[in-house]
């Protein structure tokens, strides 16, 4: 018997595309460390900001500030598009998440972070990589109630990772736009007076639905 070559390490994950919404058998690869867990699971609570069928479930454990999930992403361009929305999950208030998005060949990683407002209930947070550069990742880390100590294991749930525009107020131009027919059934017809980059359709859940 014959072998060569044994090599060790971290099995190589495919990567996902965004959006990350884990529907129609969506299941990126997690790589949990420092006692992170992360399951796919039926969503525990489907309501308020969030009624889809499944979610992610992160367990950090007891003392651990640093517990995070990593996953791959297929080619994470944030040239354009700056801004990032997650809905989350928590029993804890005022929980601080950090979003990583790292690129291994270049060495290039960008963080930023938001805190939940809400207790036992859905919301959406946003991040905001505006001041990055034209750069692109491979992977995605989350960080559950980032640099935090809580002496008892706590357990989150995240859902619909959604890359598009910065939310924020600081340039809200109007721009002429039409729209017909309205109500419409199947087709709409979208005019504006400046070139459209993007079109995100949102229920009245503040829900990212195409």
């Amino acid at each position: 018997i014959y072998f060569d070559n044994i090599t060790f390490g971290v099995p190589v994950a495919n990567p996902i595309d965004l959006p990350i919404t884990f529907e129609e058998g969506q299941a990126p690869s997690f790589s949990d460390f420092n006692g992170s867990s992360t399951l796919l699971i039926p969503n525990p609570d489907a309501s308020g900001a969030n009624d889809s069928d499944n979610v992610a479930e992160n367990t950090v454990p007891a003392n651990a500030a640093f517990a995070g999930v990593n996953f791959a992403v297929e080619n994470l361009d944030i040239s354009t598009l700056k801004g990032f929305t997650m809905t989350v999950w928590s029993q804890v208030p005022d929980m601080p998440v950090l979003l990583k998005l790292e690129n291994a060949t270049t060495g290039v990683n960008a963080e930023r972070a938001a805190t939940t407002t809400t207790t036992g209930a859905w919301e959406t947070i946003s991040f905001d990589f505006s001041e990055e550069g034209d750069l692109t990742f491979e992977s995605v880390t989350v960080f559950m109630n980032f640099n935090m100590l809580d002496a008892a294991d706590q357990v989150y749930y995240w859902d619909n990772l959604v890359q598009g525009e910065p939310l924020g107020v600081s340039e809200n131009d109007l721009v002429d736009i039409t729209m017909y027919p309205n109500p419409a059934t199947s087709v709409v017809n979208i005019e504006a007076s400046q070139e459209i980059a993007m079109i995100q359709i949102v229920n009245l859940l503040g829900q990212n639905v195409s």
